[in-house]
């Protein structure tokens, strides 16, 4: 099950890669846990900080747009299975992801 959750997670950030005109990646970004700028999928579809925020809020997860230093609204919406990823990341999962 573990191995499905980062498959979605990958597949969500390269669909979001390709809608904002990036190419696809082979793997996800190492990140950091507990650290919403340092999220693996926040990081894969942005590595230059447009959209570093990524939390799960009410069991919902979000990645945020940051614009000159401040939080905007939510920017994606992270489907279930990729807001679980997000969740067992900062639990301790998927140690090959940590920067």
């Amino acid at each position: 099950m573990k191995k499905l959750r980062k498959f979605q997670a990958l597949l969500f950030v390269n669909y979001t890669r390709l809608r904002l005109g990036k190419l696809p990646l082979l793997r996800l970004t190492k990140g950091r846990r507990r650290d919403p700028s340092g999220c693996p999928i926040a990081r894969s579809i942005d590595p230059s900080g447009t959209y570093q925020m990524c939390g799960v809020v009410n069991k919902r997860g979000e990645i945020w747009r940051v614009d000159s230093g401040m939080v905007d609204t939510p920017a994606f919406k992270v489907p279930h299975g990729v807001t679980v990823f997000a969740r067992d990341f900062d639990r301790g999962d998927y140690k090959e992801l940590c920067a």
